[in-house]
């Protein structure tokens, strides 16, 4: 990666539409994948057969982990991050805002076969998060979706759907780039970014 790579903080502004849509993709730019759940299988293994709960869990976002863009991103090749402020503002929105549940495939075809189950912001003493057998840092964004149709259902199973990446309506802040994200200068960029985090 190149070192003078620019760095921004995603900044969840009062005027800003947070999440609107989650979509399943193959490759999470968090590189979390799911867990996928079935009625006969102990949890957290991933072995799928007959009788399936049809379930998919897994990370949302993470604190200050570094996410690359490409080119076509608003503010160019680049990192992104999210503070555990703003990935919790990010959370309670969408969790409160129904018109803000949709889902998608691949961040290109909406669908109405999942539809969200829940979601949290994992504690040090997340008996849930324990439960299903995620690891997860500490302020880090957990959903879990359930599926409705056999064919986006088989489509996870085989892997083509891997994980979360959202579609967000936020701001950005440049960072002056250091060591440490916590010692680092900030620069503000006065206009807001609607951006995709996923790879496309």
């Amino acid at each position: 990666m190149n070192k003078n790579i620019k760095l921004y903080e995603v900044i969840l502004n009062d005027e800003d539409d947070g999440v609107s849509v989650m979509s399943l993709v193959e490759t999470p730019a968090n590189k979390s994948a799911f867990i996928k759940l079935a009625d006969d299988k102990p949890i957290p293994k991933i072995t799928l057969s007959g009788d399936d709960k049809m379930e998919v869990w897994g990370i949302v976002l993470k604190p200050n982990q570094k996410i690359y863009r490409n080119s076509d991103f608003e503010g160019g090749e680049c990192e992104i991050f999210f503070s555990a402020d703003t990935i919790k503002a990010l959370e309670y929105k969408f969790s409160n805002d129904k018109d803000s549940q949709g889902v998608s495939t691949h961040h290109t075809f909406p669908t109405d076969e999942a539809y969200l189950l829940d979601s949290w912001i994992c504690t040090d003493s997340d008996a849930k998060l324990l439960e299903l057998g995620l690891e997860a840092p500490l302020g880090s964004w957990i959903a879990g979706y359930k599926i409705t149709s056999d064919k986006l259902w088989d489509s996870i199973k085989a892997g083509n759907m891997n994980g979360f990446s959202i579609e967000c309506d936020a701001g950005l802040k440049q960072i002056q780039m250091s060591a440490d994200i916590e010692d680092t200068q900030e620069k503000e960029i006065n206009e807001l970014a609607e951006y995709i985090i996923g790879l496309l």
